[in-house]
């Protein structure tokens, strides 16, 4: 199951499943029964029910429609991909079954309107409510796997970029507990302050106003409120989940000091090139740079620009050394990467991996792209790339450790040895990767977080 991915490329929905098509009563459903594994929807479980119900009754235009109606984008519509992913006897005797939607739209907010105890506050959360999304669609899996032959024991989590905050929350929710064995983390960062349900509801009541509402609007006006009054100014608001009491006690980052996440394998790592995300973000490297204190530019003193040093700082802020250190802090054995991998085609082209671009190697993809992929001409390396990590991650989702075919072994993260598995034009562990600047980061950041001491 994997929860959202960026506000660019974003992962949505993924569901693991044994092979069911033998069931006798489901026979009826086959043609549909591809699409009907829904991890969760943005908008909500009741319209992730209601598109199981509308897939059963074969109706998928007319939600296709209302899938780009629902939630807000800056003025943009949702293109909806779904990328069925059949790959036979990758697990057990049958088949692994992994339905991915990917949503794209350009920057945009979406408005989660969910009731408080005070009438007409708007608490706007993109991953709470997603979240709480994903627990249901967890339980569900819990309660009715077995029946089509899979193991309630052996399910893994796993998303990229928000998925990968997603599957974080998670790993630190308490009401997560128990529902899966194994998680892997692409691009997912790892560091945040707490917020406090004051501040998120604050920060709802002040974007609903913003958009026409009254400051004590109830909620089925709230969510009467025009997609368009909702996409106007709102790239500083942190949609990040609240500390409620409920889905999170502490923040992800507190979970993870305390020793308090999910003791499960994991799988955690980022890309040579996340400074990729700065231009969708609208951030230059000035902007970079007038961000981060001296003492953290010192450490990269041998990039050749500002623009080089700008893009390292970045990539290493919000995902590299955050990477690292939720993979010293966690529980349960876990393996951390770092992917650089550049096509033939567009190596010299592109100054590294940017970020998502792991993912057509994560599943073995490239054949199901369909526009995205134009213009790809997979070389011999890429297609021996792609059967390396593919392996990796099949191999982690069976058993907990990903046993790379024709690589060497994946060592255990451990804080000490800091050992990582680069995946490169040579892969292979490599041992203190990037060690200056992670320290670098560490030192300018953890005091920022709450931590428990």
């Amino acid at each position: 199951v994997c929860g959202t991915s960026s506000k660019w490329s974003q992962i949505i929905g993924l569901a693991f499943f044994w092979v069911f098509l033998f069931v006798p009563f489901l026979t009826p459903f086959r043609p549909t029964l591809v699409s009907l594994f829904v991890a969760y929807t943005v908008v909500g479980l009741s319209y992730g029910l209601r598109i199981i119900q509308a897939t059963l009754m074969q109706v998928a235009p007319e939600l296709e429609e209302s899938s780009r109606t629902t939630g807000a984008t800056r003025g943009q519509t949702w293109r909806d991909t779904v990328i069925p992913i059949i790959r036979p006897g990758l697990v057990g005797a049958w088949s692994l079954i992994m339905i991915v939607f990917l949503r794209e739209y350009a920057t945009g907010v979406y408005l989660m309107g969910v009731g408080t105890e005070v009438v007409g506050t708007l608490m706007v959360s993109l991953l709470t409510s997603g979240s709480m999304d994903q627990i249901a669609a967890l339980q569900w899996v819990q309660r009715n796997i077995a029946t089509f032959g899979g193991d309630p024991a052996n399910v893994t989590v796993f998303g990229e970029s928000a998925g990968g905050i997603d599957t974080l929350i998670l790993m630190a929710s308490p009401m997560a507990k128990g529902l899966f064995a194994k998680a892997i983390v692409e691009s997912g960062a790892g560091w945040a302050p707490p917020k406090t349900m004051a501040k998120a509801e604050a920060q709802g009541q002040r974007i609903a106003v913003k958009a026409g509402a009254a400051a004590d609007a109830t909620i089925e006006q709230l969510r009467a409120l025009p997609v368009s009054s909702l996409a106007n100014g709102n790239e500083n608001d942190d949609f990040g989940p609240a500390v409620d009491g409920r889905l999170l006690t502490e923040s992800v980052s507190q979970a993870f000091a305390a020793g308090h996440a999910a003791n499960v394998p994991l799988v955690i790592g980022t890309n040579s090139y996340e400074a990729s995300l700065m231009t969708s973000m609208k951030l230059s490297p000035a902007a970079v740079l007038g961000f981060t204190p001296a003492s953290l530019r010192s450490a990269y003193g041998e990039e050749s620009s500002d623009s080089a040093k700008a893009a390292a700082i970045f990539t290493d802020y919000f995902m590299g050394a955050p990477g690292r250190w939720v993979a010293s802090k966690a529980a349960g054995p876990t393996y951390l990467y770092h992917f650089a991998y550049v096509l033939d085609m567009q190596r010299g082209e592109i100054p590294g991996a940017g970020h998502d671009t792991e993912i057509p190697f994560v599943f073995d993809s490239w054949s199901t792209l369909g526009a995205m992929g134009a213009g790809i001409t997979l070389s011999e390396n890429d297609k021996a790339m792609t059967r390396l990590v593919h392996s990796c991650w099949v191999a982690f989702a069976r058993t907990g450790v990903p046993k790379c075919d024709g690589a060497a072994p994946w060592p255990l993260y451990l804080a000490d040895s800091d050992t990582l598995m680069e995946f490169d034009v040579t892969p292979g562990p490599r041992i203190h990767f990037r060690k200056a600047q992670y320290d670098a980061q560490d030192a300018a950041v953890l005091p920022t977080l709450s931590l428990p001491k």
